[in-house]
């Protein structure tokens, strides 16, 4: 395997610090308003980065750590996850659970 001078984008290490820090905001809400399809009217302006901890609801249930959670002006929650091909299908069946939620969406990158 030949080595690259770039990282990787699709690992998790890189995924997180192209869209998880405050100084590359502006990438992710680029990226979250084309993945989107968002318009004119109804793009995001304005992202806040929140804690990518996630308590469970039920205190049976397993905490979930996710790779970037934000938060729109409009109050809409984004958890973005990089996904790699093998590992899809065991997250969707864990997702499940977000899927039910309102203002959340989940966006998986596929190679």
């Amino acid at each position: 395997m030949a080595l690259s001078k770039f990282l990787d984008p699709k690992l998790d290490l890189t995924f997180k610090k192209i869209f998880g820090t405050e100084k590359n905001k502006n990438i992710l809400i680029h990226f979250l308003n084309d993945i989107l399809g968002c318009t004119e009217v109804n793009t995001i302006q304005e992202v806040e980065f929140l804690s990518t901890i996630m308590d469970p609801e039920i205190a049976s249930d397993k905490q979930s750590i996710v790779d970037v959670l934000c938060r729109d002006s409009s109050g809409n929650r984004y958890i973005i996850e990089m996904v790699r091909p093998e590992s899809l299908r065991s997250y969707c069946l864990k997702g499940e659970e977000f899927i039910q939620k309102e203002t959340e969406r989940i966006l998986k990158l596929i190679e």
